[in-house]
């Protein structure tokens, strides 16, 4: 088996390493078909016998890009899902359950009681307060942050 080298703008495989679109891909010739001196003989393939040199992989064809993607969402997805619980107390105990899991997880000091106590239901409510008033009152949260007045 010989292998021969394929430059850079002509190879399929360095179109995602240089940071490129699905949508372009999709529609990139040279990713489907690959290089169009592929189809023919093979004397008439590039650099078909000769050795690359370093100094040849510093050359003008070598491209740098990089991009930056950014994903800003506005909404956070509740890791507990209120509709399924029948009652407030049941959904008070599970959030409790699930804050002990995170701090156990957390930290080195864990929490081994078999039932829940008190302060984490109430941490659990005052949990679920927070999440209700950032719901339906963003807009005046924010302007008390920002110490702007409020058309309440």
């Amino acid at each position: 088996m010989q292998w021969g080298h394929c430059p850079g703008k002509g190879n399929p495989a360095d179109l995602l390493s240089r940071g490129t679109s699905a949508v372009k891909l999709a529609q990139n010739e040279l990713w489907w078909h690959g290089p169009p001196w592929l189809k023919l003989t093979p004397d008439h393939w590039p650099n078909r016998h000769r050795d690359i040199l370093d100094s040849e992989l510093c050359s003008e064809e070598l491209e740098h890009r990089s991009s930056v993607h950014v994903a800003v969402t506005q909404q956070r997805e509740a890791f507990v899902d209120i509709n399924r619980f029948s009652s407030l107390k049941k959904l008070l105990k599970t959030t409790a359950w699930v804050f002990r899991f995170v701090n156990n997880a957390r930290n080195i000091c864990k929490s081994m009681d078999f039932y829940i106590t008190a302060d984490e239901i109430q941490n659990a409510e005052y949990f679920w307060l927070k999440c209700v008033q950032s719901e339906f009152y963003s807009a005046e949260i924010l302007a008390l942050k920002t110490k702007r007045t409020t058309s309440i």
